[in-house]
């Protein structure tokens, strides 16, 4: 077993963010907690309440491969050790650990892996350099 995982967020993806940050927010009393753009410009924001959190993608394709599921997260305390593990395994990873920050300047790391019957896995660590 890697060391300790805990579940960190789970990402959805929708075609109408602004909708569906509404939805969480005002219906459901979520708190933005976090935004930032990926690599090809699509905006993510995250949203919390009572410690879960749900981080919503733009995507502007149909939801089709994969789902509305884009990937479930756990996080962890040192990244690069989890995948050193987990490659001892024959887990291979899609990407990373990869170094990235919100618009907050707050720093996090994150790599990508496929599950049984390819769900997207991610680790995700907070701060750290």
């Amino acid at each position: 077993m890697p060391s300790k995982l805990k579940f960190h967020h789970v990402a959805i993806k929708f075609k109408k963010i602004d909708e569906a940050v509404e939805f969480f927010t005002k219906k459901l009393g979520f708190k933005t907690v976090s935004v930032f753009a990926t690599k090809v410009g699509k905006k993510v924001i995250c949203l919390e309440k009572d410690h879960f959190i749900l981080e919503i993608f733009e995507t502007f394709d149909s939801i089709g491969e994969g789902g509305f599921l884009k990937h479930l997260a756990f996080e962890v305390k040192n990244i690069n050790q989890v995948v050193k593990d987990l490659k001892q395994k024959n887990i291979k990873f899609i990407e990373g650990p990869t170094r990235s920050q919100d618009e907050d300047g707050k720093v996090f790391y994150f790599a990508y892996f496929w599950g049984p019957e390819s769900i997207k896995l991610e680790l995700h660590q907070e701060g750290g350099e």
